[in-house]
């Protein structure tokens, strides 16, 4: 593809993503208050609306409405009091300093209860924060308390409108950007078969790659199976919706149910030509989720590209030329069928949309077993208040950073806008080192370069009609990024936050751009050292506690397997819960692993043995993915006396690793197996999986002797 083609293609894949309808409805929400108001010559006014505005917007993440509707319902109040109360106290510092030390700690304890949580707080942490230099009288704090309240309910109201009008659009956004990334998945291993590239350095790729993904079904689980207008609203819209997620997280499965010794495959096979085919025909399958990833998008009905089963029928013809040869393709074939697997599988969601209204409903499945539940009780706050907590070491940390830049920092700093280093330090400061240390980086550069061209823009443009449109682009722009590349969101926020102060004050364009890039040093500055000194939160901390749940987890997931039974309700759906749970615990493992590496060099302990850790977990799920598939094509898999010796012996191993890691013996799962005698045609008994199974399993135990 020419690459202006390819632009433009990924650019109109932008304009039609969640991420920009968001940039587009926070803008619109925020703006036009302002706007409307400054008609009036109410500019103050409307720069209070849209600053409520703003606050809520912040909790306004991707997720079911119900959930978007009670945090929006209670932050508005939160920040009027805290408006209010910053109104009150800010005439006297120490007792801003009081309010500041409180706060600070009370509102970062909210990540207690989760994201979104910890959102509504960092939203009343900044309405605290840009009241502190704002002296009014009891009345006009008030009333400019009120005004921001006003603001907060007219952007509830408009996203809530939005998602009556639309309420199928979350779900298709969401759903295709989980096909792309799986799409994207399948391109990486891919590169197994036809490709020079290490192949350690693949295994990274696809690990890295599997994190994204996992990420993405959460959102899509979150936002169908908590939406009761999705799960329970019997439109052709929205079993599609359901019936396509579940072939997806399907598909993932068969992605994941080949995994071999591709040293080997390359040897083995270096004077074919049949690795390059298996790529392209990976590939092809890839292409065509893309595809189906748009339909979603677009809400649109699609086509197959092209003829999956015969390419795929062919590649199976070019394998049985070479058993012919005389070669071993046991493992080429089982290859070939989990992609002809994978294309019927792609074919059935083609159907989806070509008859809808003959799609099942969800009848009786239960899925809010398959969506993480978070509760809110004062038992929950109070059980993280001793050190022992993360939640409870950065909350301190805030307390701290916060109060110190209030009462030393600024000071010190004399600047119209002096409050945006403690802003900064609010937006920075994360509970772990690396998430700080990457915004840290980003924030800066990001406000150095976009300081730099608002300037520029302020020195050559005076038109001010001009400017309001490109405030408007960047504002867009800003907040359609700030939550996938906060980069790229900052470069454009600069821009747009220096032209808006450009309309209310008499500073030079030059001026503003120096203090806004001194001021958001200084704060990345403190940001930085409070999360190297106060109370740190390195991942070696937790990192042992989570690669026990991972073997604990995968030693479940083989259990469920065994005991799933081909058209039972109850236990393929114990079975599906307890993949979930496996692939959500080894994304968490190789997500810690990942900030671990962006940790100072003495934190990183034991950092290779817990990359081949993570490897060799990954493995062992991809081979106990490898007998499901099995287990699907052939109905029971009743085991042989040795299988059932060689699993029990694998999970004895795990379960060793498992303690040896400090896991809790009493949280073992139990594994019931079907035994019997099959005839010889079927293969399971001489399936080498189980071998291989038990050899992962030993390689585990070894690399768990931290």
């Amino acid at each position: 593809m020419p690459i202006t083609s390819k632009a433009s293609a990924e650019t109109k894949q932008f304009l039609r993503s969640q991420s920009f309808s968001d940039g587009l409805k926070i803008t619109f929400g925020i703006l036009l208050p302002s706007v409307l108001l400054y008609q009036f010559d109410l500019i103050e006014t409307g720069i209070a609306f849209s600053l409520g505005a703003l606050c809520v917007s912040i909790t306004d993440n991707p997720g079911p409405l119900v959930h978007k509707r009670n945090a929006m319902l209670f932050t508005i109040p939160l920040i009027f009091i805290i408006s209010f109360l910053t109104g009150l106290l800010n005439r006297s510092s120490w007792l801003l300093a009081i309010e500041i030390g409180i706060l600070s700690f009370l509102l970062s304890m909210f990540n207690v209860y989760g994201a979104r949580a910890g959102t509504i707080g960092t939203a009343a942490l900044i309405i605290m924060v840009l009241g502190i230099d704002h002296p009014l009288s009891v009345e006009e704090n008030l009333i400019h308390s009120a005004y921001i309240a006003g603001g907060g309910i007219w952007y509830m109201l408009l996203s809530l409108s939005l998602n009556r009008i639309f309420p199928y659009r979350a779900a298709q956004q969401t759903l295709s950007e989980a096909a792309n990334e799986l799409a994207e998945y399948l391109e990486i291993k891919a590169l197994y078969y036809d490709s020079d590239e290490e192949i350690s350095a693949i295994q990274a790729k696809l690990i890295a790659k599997q994190i994204k993904v996992h990420e993405h079904f959460e959102h899509v689980r979150e936002i169908m199976f908590k939406t009761r207008k999705l799960f329970k609203d019997a439109s052709p819209t929205s079993r599609k919706l359901i019936l396509s997620f579940v072939d997806i997280v399907e598909l993932f499965e068969q992605a994941t149910a080949t995994h071999y010794d591709y040293a080997e495959l390359r040897h083995n096979f270096r004077g074919t030509l049949i690795l390059p085919e298996i790529g392209n025909s990976i590939r092809s399958t890839a292409t065509e989720l893309r595809h189906i990833s748009h339909g979603f998008r677009d809400n649109s009905k699609i086509q197959p590209i092209d003829n999956l089963e015969i390419k795929l029928n062919q590649l199976k013809v070019k394998v049985d030329a070479l058993d012919d040869a005389g070669l071993h393709v046991m493992q080429l074939r089982k290859i070939t069928l989990n992609l002809l697997n994978m294309g019927k599988r792609l074919q059935q969601i083609y159907s989806y949309a070509e008859y809808p209204e003959k799609l099942p409903g969800p009848g009786n499945a239960d899925f809010s077993k398959f969506v993480t539940h978070q509760k809110f009780d004062f038992r929950l706050f109070s059980d993280n208040l001793n050190t022992g907590s993360a939640h409870f070491r950065h909350a301190l940390r805030m307390a701290i950073v916060c109060l110190f830049t209030f009462l030393v920092a600024l000071p010190l700093h004399e600047s119209e806008y002096g409050y945006w280093i403690l802003l900064t330090v609010v937006v920075i400061l994360k509970p772990g080192f690396s998430l700080t240390k990457q915004l840290n980086y980003e924030r800066v550069l990001g406000t150095l370069i976009g300081g730099l061209a608002g300037a520029a823009i302020l020195y050559f443009i005076q038109d001010k009609t001009i400017l309001f449109i490109c405030m408007m682009l960047f504002m867009i722009l800003s907040y359609s990024f700030i939550r996938l590349k906060y980069f790229v969101g900052v470069l454009f926020m600069t821009p747009f936050i220096l032209i808006m102060f450009s309309f209310i004050s008499v500073s030079s364009p030059l001026d503003m751009a120096q203090e806004r890039i001194l001021d958001t040093v200084i704060g990345a500055l403190i940001a930085g050292v409070a999360s190297y000194f106060i109370f740190p939160a390195w991942e070696s901390f937790q990192i042992q506690k989570m690669m026990a749940e991972t073997v604990l987890k995968n030693a479940n997931y083989l259990s469920k397997m065994f005991e799933m039974k081909t058209g039972d309700y109850a236990s393929t759906s114990a079975y599906r819960l307890s993949r979930k749970q496996m692939n959500l615990s080894q994304a968490n493992l190789a997500a810690a692993f990942q900030r671990m590496l962006e940790e100072p060099k003495s934190k990183q302990k034991n950092a290779p043995l817990i990359q081949r850790f993570i490897i060799l977990n990954h493995i062992f799920s991809g081979y106990v993915a490898t007998i499901t598939q099995h287990k699907h094509e052939t109905g029971h898999i009743l085991l042989s006396e040795e299988q059932v010796r060689t699993i029990r012996k694998s999970l004895a191993l795990l379960r060793e690793a498992y303690e040896l890691l400090g896991g809790k013996p009493a949280e073992w799962p139990e594994f019931k197996p079907w035994t019997g005698k099959l005839p010889e045609a079927n293969g399971t008994h001489n399936d080498p999986v189980y071998a291989l199974i038990l050899k992962t399993a030993g390689d585990i135990c070894r690399e768990s002797k931290l």
